[in-house]
């Protein structure tokens, strides 16, 4: 499916994972982006199971109370159709790159959001270093969604769903109403988030 779409200024991708832990260095079962235009606006998702077994053999560790809560609420990670992490990765750049071509908008040009940038882009750098790989993204390019939030007045709507693609997508629309305030506020008007 081609994602070329006329006058995208800018890429945004929102990204969320799921893990077994709570810090760099824990295993990561999911990984899902939405790349969304300048108003947030998906164009494309991306999202992939990664293998256990292959984490925890590259030193990645489960924390057996994040472990127990994802049983306790009926959220058990994927093994039907997991995914090698390097080949995840591997799709994951190419992912990026080939909206970055179709687009005409270099990849290091893009901008990055996630809820929290002490967790998820710390959680995949980890990974991707703990398979001698470097990430296709500066960290100056990631944004923080929680902190947006914040400073627009608006709170994150509906429940976290745990599954990283749901989750990504509902914070593109809670950003799609931050822009929205932002852009306002900055002419002057006011305006009610619902």
């Amino acid at each position: 499916m081609d994602t070329i779409l006329k006058n995208i200024s800018k890429i945004r991708v929102v990204v969320d994972i799921e893990t077994l832990g709570r810090n760099p260095g824990c295993v990561i079962t999911e990984i899902a982006a939405s790349a969304c235009d300048q108003d947030f606006q998906e164009i494309e998702a991306f999202a992939e199971h990664l293998e256990v077994d292959t984490q925890v053999m590259l030193g990645m560790e489960i924390c057996e109370e994040a472990h127990k809560w994802r049983n306790d609420n009926n959220l058990p990670y994927r093994l039907f159709d997991a995914h090698n992490p390097l080949e995840v990765l591997s799709a994951f750049g190419c992912w990026l790159r080939k909206l970055a071509y179709e687009n005409e908008i270099d990849v290091s040009r893009f901008e990055f959001w996630c809820q929290g940038t002490d967790f998820d882009r710390p959680c995949i750098d980890a990974l991707y270093t703990s398979l001698n790989s470097t990430p296709p993204w500066k960290y100056y390019q990631w944004n923080d969604c929680r902190t947006a939030c914040n400073l627009a007045g608006v709170k994150r709507q509906g429940a976290v769903m745990h599954t990283a693609l749901a989750d990504a997508r509902q914070q593109a629309n809670v950003m799609k109403l931050v822009l929205n305030r932002v852009k306002n506020v900055s002419i002057g008007g006011k305006v009610a988030v619902a």
